[in-house]
């Protein structure tokens, strides 16, 4: 799947409607490096990563995807602190610079979540 700007892979698709079975649909038409960052305490989000972890390994997407304890969605955000969780972003920063590993970077888009 490609997007009409860029034209460069997709690398997630989220659909909230039916998000379980939005990601699964897709995970085989994913063509780039995927990274993944939840919150343990987003459990809607968190409960559904290993089904999508296997999805993506059945699919051969190259991905990872963390999980981070005490941590809820939009975690990263510092401009929400009653959800901001440093130690929980300084590491999924440092995890998705130092991501790219077996792809190039110009084929690696984190998805925003």
């Amino acid at each position: 799947m490609e997007s009409k700007e860029s034209k460069l892979p997709i690398a997630a698709i989220e659909l909230y409607d039916d998000f379980i079975h939005g990601r699964l649909v897709a995970a085989p038409k994913i063509k780039a490096a995927t990274l993944v960052h939840h919150g343990e305490l987003d459990t809607r989000l968190a409960a559904t990563w290993p089904a999508y972890d296997q999805a993506l390994s059945a699919a051969h997407v190259s991905h990872e995807g963390y999980i981070y304890p005490g941590a809820v969605h939009g975690f990263n955000c510092d401009a929400t602190p009653e959800r901001y969780n440093k130690a929980a972003a300084d590491l999924a920063w440092q995890r998705t610079i130092d991501c790219p590993t077996n792809t190039s970077a110009a084929d690696f888009i984190p998805p925003r979540l």
